[in-house]
């Protein structure tokens, strides 16, 4: 793995250029769920990703890695905090760890630059959705991300343990054509869930209440992946709860 995220993760602490200390977390994903990122991305091989949110880049740098060992591929990362509340240290560790190149960054809110995309007729393979956690926000990242993303392209929705996201996540698999193809957490370190916990965790997101029942799971910091299955053919007046 890159020498320059094994530093980051190092440390409880982040410094930027100019001296400004941050506390690692809560604003980076934890180590299991990047190494997840990165074998995703080795694995499915997409050519042009898709990320909203940035901060100290951790996230960031585990998908270019994957892209530069791919040998292919490009990231664009969208968040209007970079420069200001971050002091760009995303920026500042994607240059140290030699994969700029691979890097195109947008520092407008997601709700700017995403219609900005559609009306340049941009296809991502692949998107995480990481900003902010008001359902609201996460809700309108997804939709605009899923008209971006062509059938058979994927979603990674982070902190799927808050209930924002878990309700976001309930309507794409009960409201649009989405399916879960991975799950991962603490407690599975990294590793990507077997198909019979996938299943389980399908159920009980696909159905209301359902959730309660594997709860213990949904607390590990987890990261939820699904899949768009087919374009969306609902009649104007379809709704089903969720």
């Amino acid at each position: 793995m890159n020498s320059v995220l094994k530093e980051l993760y190092a440390s409880p602490e982040v410094t930027s250029r100019s001296g400004k200390v941050f506390p690692l977390f809560p604003a980076s994903i934890g180590w299991h769920k990047g190494v997840s990122l990165y074998e995703w991305i080795r694995r499915t091989r997409p050519r042009v990703t898709l990320e909203i949110g940035f901060a100290f880049g951790a996230s960031t740098l585990f998908i270019c890695q994957a892209l530069e060992d791919n040998g292919v591929g490009e990231h664009h990362v969208v968040d209007p905090w970079q420069t200001t509340v971050w002091d760009s240290c995303g920026l500042e560790r994607i240059e140290q760890a030699g994969l700029s190149h691979r890097l195109t960054f947008y520092g407008a809110p997601s709700y700017q630059q995403l219609p900005r995309f559609l009306e340049q007729q941009r296809s991502f393979d692949f998107a995480f959705i990481d900003g902010q956690h008001l359902v609201d926000y996460v809700l309108l990242d997804c939709f605009y991300a899923d008209l971006l993303i062509p059938v058979g392209g994927a979603l990674a929705l982070d902190d799927i343990w808050m209930p924002s996201v878990r309700k976001v996540a309930r309507f794409l698999l009960s409201n649009r054509g989405y399916g879960i193809v991975d799950y991962t957490n603490r407690w599975l370190g990294g590793r990507l869930a077997p198909p019979r916990l996938r299943a389980l965790i399908e159920w009980a997101l696909r159905c209301r209440y359902g959730a309660a029942m594997v709860r213990p799971m949904f607390r590990f910091e987890g990261l939820l992946y699904v899949q768009k299955t087919h374009q969306d053919a609902r009649a104007w007046d379809w709704y089903r709860d969720f």
